[in-house]
């Protein structure tokens, strides 16, 4: 157990320093992004996800707002697939507003050492995340590292997770998002969680830093 705690206190420490490409001139922009998301298990190996969030700048007027529905199948034990549709309404710094429909592709694993949790997603979009600041949205594969411990006789779970975005149209639009945060489960079937992100541009001096709080039911 103290050996899978400090492993997950040193991933934590190093998502936080890990050297990004950083300049005096870099362009530091501030986000809250929250999330209410409900699941349920309708048939054997089917679940079925809604997900309503609301995203902010950094002086709460809103960026963005949208519902995300998505299927998840268990393939097997260790291999989930997944489709999602998201209708975003983008709130334009004029007032006016643009809507985008985005889908995603997602093949999931992953194994449990111990109280340890280490997930492995791949994710193809039709655009991603702050894509609309572009004139261009891209086309992206996502990969993504998630590692959890559960720490035993108390209801938080600790996590951080590093996410590569590759833009297969080659616009220049490769990013990389760090994570750290907890979840807590209130009671049965309820859980919140809180984390923070880094949303950086590899190719720009752009870095994007987000504090997400999100609800989750699970049915």
């Amino acid at each position: 157990m103290i050996k899978h705690i400090l492993i997950l206190a040193g991933l934590i420490i190093l998502n936080l320093l890990i050297p990004i490409k950083k300049t005096e001139a870099q362009t530091n922009n501030f986000y809250t992004w929250t999330e209410f998301n409900i699941q349920k298990k309708i048939a054997k190996g089917f679940t079925l996800s809604l997900s309503p969030e609301i995203r902010f700048h950094n002086d709460f007027s809103v960026d963005e707002v949208f519902a995300e529905l998505g299927l998840q199948y268990r393939l097997v034990k260790y291999l989930k697939i997944a489709a999602n549709y998201r209708l975003t309404n983008n709130i334009k710094s004029d007032g006016s507003s643009s809507i985008k429909h985005r889908f995603a592709f997602d093949a999931k694993s992953g194994l449990d050492p111990g109280r340890m949790s280490i997930q492995f997603r791949i994710r193809y979009t039709n655009y991603s995340d702050f894509d609309w600041e572009n004139t261009d949205n891209a086309v992206h594969l996502r990969y993504r590292i998630k590692a959890s411990y559960d720490i035993k006789n108390i209801k938080l779970t600790p996590f951080v997770s590093a996410e590569f975005f590759q833009d297969i149209d080659n616009k220049g639009n490769n990013k990389l998002r760090l994570s750290t945060g907890l979840d807590y489960k209130l009671f049965k079937n309820n859980y919140l969680g809180i984390s923070y992100k880094t949303h950086q541009y590899l190719a720009k001096d752009n870095r994007n830093n987000i504090i997400s709080v999100n609800y989750k039911i699970t049915l």
